[in-house]
């Protein structure tokens, strides 16, 4: 069911409305598509969702999802630092209101141009203006340049731009800037290809194989599934045998305030997953159902 028509009746932080003028905006500013999306996914709830055409349904979801994810970073990141100081004022006070490492949000995408895209838009709608390594990840990530127009839509939308899918990128977030490329245990935002990840997770060499950094994600969103399934879907497979496991190491964890669903091993069942995709497949199904 869609109940509201204004991005102002979600509880967005305060920075997130003032960047998208939506401070006591009751306007309908939301696209039918987003109206449909928009209560499970601001509900933390799981999704599958079949768009129907390239470019403008991919724009259209692609901002709700990013204001979301901002969101969430935000309001962990304020939780913290507030819980910090009530920590300095009272050193006998507990808060449970962290995970093992970092990073809270996994984005998939299948191509270097889609990482591009999904990048600028939080970069855009996060409202911060200083962002470190900006020259070089469009120097890596962008790529002006288009298929054949003989070819069919499906095929220039696909390979349009920078179509390598080789890549993981950590995204941090300060009060003032946003680092790109940083420590993936540092970082907020992983984004990456299944191949980049598996490569990771899956290193042939056991001494360089790790997913310590995946123990923590609360959200993973894939994005253009259709494409992804195109690569290889046991790396996607793959990616869920690594979420949310108890890490190997500490990582300067601070298990005082490590949350009990986390030490409970019940952080996968908590975790949101959303998947958007051109067209809703076996695996799709079974990863939201499984």
């Amino acid at each position: 069911p869609m109940h509201k028509s204004s991005l102002d009746s979600y509880f967005l932080k305060q920075r997130l409305k003032i960047q998208n003028n939506l401070m006591g905006s009751e306007k309908d500013d939301l696209t039918p598509l987003q109206k449909e999306i928009v209560d499970p996914m601001f509900q933390y709830k799981d999704l599958l969702y079949e768009y129907n055409s390239y470019g403008k349904d991919e724009e259209e979801y692609r901002y709700l999802y990013v204001l979301h994810v901002l969101n969430h970073i935000y309001k962990t990141r304020d939780r913290i630092l507030k819980n910090n100081q009530r920590i300095n004022d009272n050193t006998d006070s507990e808060y449970l209101d962290q995970g093992f490492t970092r990073p809270k949000v996994l984005i998939v995408v299948p191509t270097r141009n889609t990482a591009y895209e999904v990048v600028s838009k939080i970069m855009k709608e996060s409202g911060i203006d200083q962002v470190d390594k900006k020259s070089k990840f469009r120097d890596q990530f962008y790529e002006n340049s288009s298929p054949p127009s003989v070819k069919p839509k499906s095929f220039q939308e696909i390979f349009k731009g920078n179509s390598n899918d080789f890549f993981v990128l950590g995204m941090k977030f300060t009060r003032k800037a946003i680092k790109l490329y940083s420590n993936f245990y540092q970082s907020d935002i992983i984004i990456c290809s299944p191949l980049g990840l598996q490569l990771i997770v899956e290193n042939t060499d056991k001494k360089k194989r790790q997913d310590d950094f995946l123990s923590s994600i609360e959200i993973s969103i894939f994005d253009q599934f259709h494409s992804i399934e195109f690569q290889n879907v046991s790396h996607v497979v793959s990616i869920f045998d690594h979420l949310n496991k108890i890490p190997q190491d500490q990582h300067d964890t601070d298990f005082g305030r490590v949350r009990m669903w986390y030490i409970n091993e019940q952080a996968k069942l908590l975790r949101q997953t959303m998947i958007f995709t051109k067209y809703v497949s076996p695996t799709a199904n079974s990863i939201i159902n499984n």
